[in-house]
């Protein structure tokens, strides 16, 4: 993957940070993406630069949830 084209390698880069941040929450949680992280990457049809985008939003938004909730 880390020689794969950029759409590639931006999708796997993010698969690794949303794995990381599941981990850290539960294990019930990292199961649940892991599990979502091995379909989409062995699915035949490539990520487009809009899927990335969409999804790097809905990243930050979790993100932002999460610091929120650590901050009460």
């Amino acid at each position: 993957m880390a020689r794969g084209p950029a759409p590639r390698r931006r999708t796997g880069a993010f698969a690794v940070e949303i794995l990381n941040k599941r981990l850290l929450s539960c294990p019930t949680a990292f199961a649940d993406s892991w599990s979502r992280a091995r379909q989409g990457l062995s699915s035949a049809e490539p990520a487009t630069d809009k899927d990335v985008a969409a999804a790097e939003r809905t990243l930050r938004q979790e993100t932002g949830d999460d610091r929120e909730a650590q901050q009460r």
